[in-house]
This record gives structure tokens, sequence and C-alpha cells, in this order.
């Protein structure tokens, strides 16, 4: 996914939120502020937009869940690495590598994105957020999927919360077209967001799909 498109978004979500605590404000009940997650690369640990450090675990080998998808044209991945921080952990492929990039995100290609922050083909991310906004998630998400096309929705569950799922894809560039998959789950006053991203048409995107899927399947919210 593009990475000046998601700063978009957090920026429409901000707005959101804004327009929300002046509603709540007149109704009495002022609505909290978005947290959203930043990987500091000196540090190596998430902090949100307090300030306030949250460690980050490694990812590590140590967990093998012995599932494995071969995709299109050959492409295969298997799922044994496992990422666990003080608030969430997953399953994710072994060929994959937690991004030093803000925000928090998994991906295949070491952090080597084309220009304007595409991805590049064959290459897929999978980008985990969290805000603290009480607004409708109705329109968060009507928000964030403005310039979506072929949009489809669903309800998934993830870590046994029920969420809701949108697939569509949207173009960043002439040739750049990315199909998305992003999950919004709200969790008391959080809402967690798992967004992955892949090229249209890669003839990866079965693997793609299947990483996608194993992240979300195996996805636990802490504690």
């Amino acid at each position: 996914m593009n990475k000046k498109y998601l700063i978009v978004i957090i920026v429409a979500v901000v707005v959101i939120v804004g327009i929300v605590a002046v509603v709540d404000w007149r109704n009495g009940n002022v609505a909290q502020a978005p947290v959203v997650p930043v990987l500091s690369v000196a540090s190596g640990s998430v902090a949100s937009a307090s300030g306030t450090p949250v460690t980050v675990g490694s990812p590590s080998s140590s967990v093998s869940v012995g599932v494995s998808s071969t995709g299109g044209s050959g492409y295969s991945v298997s799922f044994q690495n496992f990422y666990q921080n003080g608030s969430f952990s997953f399953n994710y492929p072994e060929s994959w590598s937690v991004s030093r990039i803000i925000p928090f995100s998994v991906n295949n290609f070491n952090d080597k994105f084309e220009v304007a922050g595409v991805i590049p083909k064959g290459g897929a991310e999978i980008i985990v957020a969290t805000t603290t906004v009480r607004g409708n998630l109705a329109d968060i998400m009507a928000a964030e999927l403005v310039s979506a096309k072929n949009l489809a929705t669903s309800t998934v569950a993830v870590s046994k919360i029920a969420c809701s799922e949108a697939r569509f894809n949207a173009t960043y560039g002439p040739d750049a077209v990315a199909q998305n998959i992003f999950v919004y789950c709200p969790r008391g006053t959080e809402l967690w967001k798992i967004y992955c991203a892949y090229p249209a048409g890669d003839p990866a995107a079965t693997a793609d799909v299947s990483a996608c899927n194993e992240v979300l399947n195996s996805m636990k919210f802490l504690p």
C-alpha cells in the first residue's frame, strides 16, 4: 500500500475524531484523542501519541504453525515466524520481516518501496495500527474508503472479536494499483486496524492473501 495514502488515512481519522469531539463536547461527553503507534528506529519501541513507550518483542522462529500455501506461478509461503509485544501477537511468513518504517508493519520486500512509497511487484505488506476513537465506525470506514474501487465488506472474527472487513482496490498512479484488505476491530475504547496490501494482478496474489489471512487468524490482542 502507498505510505502517503496511509498518512492521508490517519489525518482523515484525526479530522473525524475532532468533529466527534466537538459534538460530544456539546453533549457533555468529550471524545478521547486518537493514539497512533509510532515505531522508533532508535529505540526499537512503539510509542503512543502521548509519548509513553511500549516495548516491542523481537520476531522469532520458536513457533511453527505448520501451514503453507502455494500461490500462482509457483510462489509459496510458510508461516513459521511469530511476533509478540505487549499489545498483540500473530504468526507471519518466514520469508517476511518486521519493518523499521513507521507505522508498525511486516512485509516481504525488506522495506524497498518504489517511488512514492508504492509496494513493488511481488511485494506485500501488513500494517497494524490502533486509535482510541469513540466515533461511529461506519463514518470512519467511509472516510478511509472514499477512493475504494470494487469495494466488498463483510464481518470477520479476529482474536474472538467481531470485526468489519473491507476488500477493494485503489489506484495510486498510472502503473500502481493495489489490492487491499482493511480490517477494523473495535475493542473497548480502542479501534484496531489491520491493513493488508499487494499489487493488483500480482502473480503471487494467492500467497499474499494466505499471508494476510494467517495473520488475521492467528492474531491475539493482549492482554
